[in-house]
């Protein structure tokens, strides 16, 4: 239980899907509740962050009440479904080469990782070097923004810093280089474009170009890269389903990861090897994501890229 709570897990509420019939439910939607001991805690977004401040807030060890905290699942002011975080928890110990999933550990052998490199080592995977994203290209592009937006009635009264800093959140890294790949790549843009399913509103990808469904993600640890998986998956199934009827054909379903590193990961030859990457959560997610994709008739392909200093 220590060494979950000292180290980084993903703490995801598990979707609820109810395609073509009448709503969707997943962790982007709503909000939840934490609740332990008597004490209640509505927050927008569940994450490790928030339940550390819930326990500081109520003078309780994080690492002795982390997995005892019950999260309720709100759907517009009711409550869905209830589960302590022990269940909703993805915790990775590469080490001891096991993983602690919805409640349940997974020891794994020798032959299963053996397995899971050959799984991983068939996805097709490219690097493009002008697709990287450094910072100066982030500030570049406030700095246009700022010339385009300057004079508008919100920044009235602001000076040129201010007005950077508030451009700087608007834009931030994941939105400016989605719009940097619309400007400057031929890409169409469909991040913060939400397509109506029942009451819910669903981002069904961030990028399409050419047949290419893509989720993109910005990170450095299986728990924020997952969320690509996630949203992959779940616009892929609405798709399937002739749910998005205003979405272009799609052949290939792209999860598009800007790795926070350093360390490049291709071979020689200038193609990235996903298995030299210490995330054995994310190699697991990859797995399942592979089948799926192929299973519903599609070819699935990932994108590297790297987060510059």
């Amino acid at each position: 239980m220590t060494a979950i709570a000292e180290n980084p897990t993903q703490v995801n509420i598990s979707e609820l899907d109810i395609i073509g019939v009448t709503e969707i439910f997943n962790h982007n939607d709503g909000e939840f509740q934490l609740s332990y001991r008597g004490q209640q805690k509505n927050i927008s977004s569940l994450s490790n962050a928030e339940i550390e401040k819930f326990c500081d807030e109520n003078g309780w060890d994080y690492s002795r009440t982390l997995l005892n905290i019950s999260v309720i699942s709100l759907y517009n002011g009711h409550s869905v479904v209830t589960k302590k975080v022990r269940d909703l928890i993805d915790y990775t110990d590469d080490g001891q080469k096991c993983l602690l999933s919805k409640g349940t550990w997974y020891q794994y052998n020798d032959d299963y990782l053996s397995y899971l490199r050959d799984s991983i080592a068939e996805i097709e995977v490219k690097y493009n070097p002008a697709f990287d994203f450094s910072r100066e290209q982030h500030d570049n592009f406030i700095n246009q923004k700022y010339e385009e937006e300057k004079n508008e009635p919100r920044y009235q009264g602001q000076d040129e810093t201010a007005i950077k800093i508030a451009l700087k959140q608007k834009y931030y890294a994941e939105r400016a280089y989605n719009l940097l790949r619309e400007q400057e790549n031929g890409f169409q843009n469909y991040d913060r474009v939400d397509v109506k399913i029942g009451d819910c509103n669903i981002e069904v990808m961030d990028l399409y170009k050419d047949g290419m469904m893509c989720a993109v993600k910005i990170g450095s640890a299986s728990s924020k890269l997952c969320y690509a998986v996630d949203q992959s998956l779940t616009a892929l199934k609405l798709y399937k389903k002739g749910n998005l009827p205003n979405v272009p054909k799609i052949n290939t379903v792209v999860l598009w990861f800007v790795l926070e590193t350093q360390t490049h990961i291709e071979d020689v030859d200038g193609r990235p090897q996903l298995n030299q990457l210490d995330m054995l959560m994310l190699k697991n997610r990859l797995n399942q994501w592979k089948k799926e994709v192929r299973l519903q008739g599609f070819t699935p392909m990932i994108y590297i890229n790297y987060r510059l200093n």
